[in-house]
């Protein structure tokens, strides 16, 4: 089973189900994608499509030699999972989707792209690290310690930028698209 993680995730997203998962018999592979957390990325932004991330989760699986594995996706993992899907539908057993939608992200959290984007291309990835912790706190999560924010900052700053700016920039079309779509 691999378990691919959303946009700005990362492979310890999925910590909670690697044990039962594996107590039930499965081998767990879960991964950062490209320029996420602990994995390389290129510094350019075209490197990072939907497609090139299937083509990397793809080239993964046969890596495994494991003959079709289950595959889940994660939010953005689960828009990746389905292009490695697309390019070759023998290479998995099964396709979860996790919190992911068809193509797009909507509301406000498409409205927040175009100040990530500025954020990123203005300051880092630091800068973006910055201005989360100046968003008021969710209502309904309880903090979190200071070992977990510690891990939760690594994390962000792991990433590279071309690999954020080049997934903003996906989630603007799709969202743009899907307005156009629905004649808003």
């Amino acid at each position: 089973m691999v378990m691919v993680p959303g946009f700005t995730g990362s492979k310890e997203d999925f910590r909670l189900v690697v044990k039962p998962l594996a107590d039930a018999g499965f081998r767990v592979v879960a991964v950062d994608q490209r320029g996420q957390h602990e994995s390389d990325g290129p510094d350019d932004e075209s490197a990072y499509t939907v497609e090139v991330l299937g083509a990397d989760l793809l080239q993964l699986v046969k890596a495994l030699e494991e003959g079709p594995v289950h595959l889940v996706g994660h939010s953005f993992g689960g828009l990746v999972g389905r292009a490695a899907v697309l390019q070759d539908p023998t290479a998995f057993r099964s396709f979860v989707l996790m919190d992911s939608g068809p193509a797009a992200v909507s509301g406000p959290r498409a409205d927040v792209l175009p100040f990530l984007r500025a954020v990123l291309l203005e300051g880092g990835v630091e800068a973006v690290w910055d201005a989360s912790l100046q968003l008021p706190p969710h209502p309904e999560k309880p903090p979190v310690s200071e070992g977990v924010q510690a891990f939760l900052r690594a994390r962000m700053l792991g990433n590279t930028p071309a690999g954020l700016l080049g997934t903003v920039r996906i989630l603007q079309l799709r969202s743009r698209a899907r307005r156009i779509a629905a004649g808003k």
